[in-house]
Formats: C-alpha cells, structure tokens, sequence
C-alpha cells in the first residue's frame, strides 16, 4: 500500500495565497462595478461614453447599470406592432 500523500507547508501556503488573491480581485471588481454605476448616476453621462475609460464594452456597462438600477436615458426601442 503506498503512503498517502499530504502537501507539504509550502504548496498549501503557496494555494491560500493564490485564493485569497482571487477573492481579492473579486472584491475590486465588484468595487469597481459599483463606482461605474455610482458615476453613471451622479453624472447623467452614458455608458458608451464612460465605456471609453474602462477596459468594459459599452454592453457590459450597459448590463452593470441594469444590475445597479441606473435609470435608463430613453426609453427602450420596442418593435411596431403590425396594424390590425
């Protein structure tokens, strides 16, 4: 029967390292996502414009203003309906 491997001190250190750096990032993403929708707010201007200065597309700042309820400044295109 071979012995049963255990990671030695460095390995598990070096992994709790590495997640806790991942939660880092985590956490200054959702910053971020927060300060894009904050700014958005308080400043009126749109998301292709913020877009410019953020590694985001116009789309995901878009889809962060949704999630942050920043109110829309023109109501959404909607289809014509066929007439009856």
């Amino acid at each position: 029967m071979e012995p049963t491997y255990k990671p030695s001190d460095e390995l598990k250190a070096a992994l709790r390292e590495w997640e806790e750096s991942i939660q880092a990032e985590l956490d200054k993403r959702h910053a971020l996502r927060r300060a894009v929708a904050d700014e958005l707010k308080a400043t009126g201007i749109t998301n292709s414009v913020i877009s410019e200065h953020l590694p985001w597309t116009q789309e995901t700042v878009r889809g962060i203003a949704n999630e942050y309820g920043v109110p829309r400044h023109r109501a959404p295109k909607t289809p014509k309906q066929p007439s009856a």
